[in-house]
């Protein structure tokens, strides 16, 4: 029965000591006074560190309450197979970039190759068909008559050398000259016959025209000059098959590169390091631990910059300034003052929050307002409750 008691009679100071808070606070409201007192929750900036890419924690290097700076190593996922995927992907980019000189080479080379060998075989194609096309056409008149020219020229010369030679052989008969200018005379003669009996041959076949075997003969020396052409042709048509080898190749080697990008970055993301300075308010995961992607592995609040979330009355919002300076207190230091400067003030009304215990408080509007506090040693903790008093001579 008297705990019963005991219980309600707290209750009712608990009602008593908000009801006269909350007067206060109007009085002080309405009658103009130089302060506003705002309550609420310390809070402050939280990053949850998770790895991008699944794996098994290898080691975590922080606990809670560890300080950490912009950069530190936090944790460690095992990172043999990503090693071994860069390895192989470095070894096969380095096996592709192996061939590319020996293949350009291999090009360059047919290339030459192949056009020297284009040239000599139009050329002897256009010596063949020309053959062939004087054949087909036989034998013109000025060849003609050049022919029957040389004939009569030969003619002239081996009459003259006759009449030489046989004077010649008279007077050596006669003991007039000596054997050399018989042995002269008569090497003369022979060599103006050959000349006259071959001017009659070639005459006889101009005046006759090409053989069918020779216009044959042109004709099957046509086919081969075009059959060698074909074929250096295709010598050609290889090199363009080199060089689609090469495309494909350049093609590969560029996945290649992405493919070891892409191992390097994996193994990279086997690390994950702090983005801000701070302290290690919870850890979410242990060595040994399967992570996926985005899981929580720590979480890092900046204990340097934190501030007060509070609100403010509707009948005070006009009282109140973006710098203006508040000093705050805590339940957990009730002796020490914090300085604090007004950073944010919410453009829209909300009702109060629902942790206020009264149904009257909750259905007031207020407007959210943002403290920024000086936080030197780390006190200041996330969660912290605390009241601000707002000061109007001071900014």
């Amino acid at each position: 029965m008297l705990k019963k008691k005991f219980l309600i009679i707290i209750l009712v100071l608990i009602l008593i000591s908000g009801a006269s808070y909350y007067s206060y606070k109007r009085w002080w409201a309405k009658e103009g006074s130089p302060h506003i007192l705002v309550s609420g929750n310390i809070e402050a900036t939280e990053v949850k560190v998770s790895f991008k890419i699944p794996g098994r924690i290898l080691k975590r290097l922080v606990d809670e309450g560890s300080v950490v700076k912009e950069g530190d190593l936090i944790s460690k996922l095992e990172d043999r197979e990503l090693i071994d995927q860069q390895n192989k992907a470095e070894a096969t980019l380095e096996a592709l970039q192996a061939k590319v000189p020996t293949l350009l080479t291999t090009i360059e080379k047919e290339e030459k190759t192949s056009f020297d060998e284009i040239n000599k075989a139009e050329s002897s194609l256009h010596a063949a068909e020309a053959r062939l096309a004087e054949l087909l056409s036989g034998s013109r008149p000025q060849e003609i008559e050049q022919a029957k020219a040389e004939v009569e020229q030969a003619k002239s010369e081996l009459e003259k050398e006759t009449k030489y030679m046989e004077r010649a052989k008279y007077l050596y008969q006669g003991g007039y000259v000596p054997a050399k200018d018989w042995d002269a005379a008569k090497a003369n003669y022979e060599v103006c016959l050959a000349k006259h009996r071959k001017a009659n041959e070639y005459y006889a076949l101009v005046k006759e025209g090409p053989r069918k075997e020779e216009i044959e003969r042109a004709r099957a020396q046509v086919e081969e000059a075009k059959a060698a052409l074909s074929l250096a042709q295709s010598k050609r048509l290889q090199v363009k098959v080199y060089q689609q080898e090469v495309d494909v190749l350049k093609a590969q080697i560029k996945e290649a590169k992405a493919s070891l990008e892409m191992a390097k970055r994996q193994l990279e993301y086997s690390e994950i390091f702090a983005p801000v300075s701070g302290v290690v308010l919870v850890k979410s995961a242990e060595a040994g631990e399967v992570v996926s992607p985005g899981a929580t592995v720590v979480t890092i609040a900046d204990l340097d910059h934190v501030w007060l979330k509070a609100y403010v009355d509707e009948t005070d919002l006009g009282r109140v300034k973006i710098g203006q300076k508040v000093r705050i207190k805590t339940d957990t230091f009730p002796g020490k003052i914090y300085e604090g400067k007004i950073s944010f003030i919410s453009s829209e009304a909300e009702f109060t929050p629902k942790q206020v215990q009264t149904q009257k408080e909750r259905v007031k509007l207020v407007y959210r307002i943002k403290v920024d506090v000086e936080n030197r040693n780390r006190e200041l903790k996330p969660g912290m409750p605390a009241d601000g008093e707002i000061l109007f001579d001071e900014k």
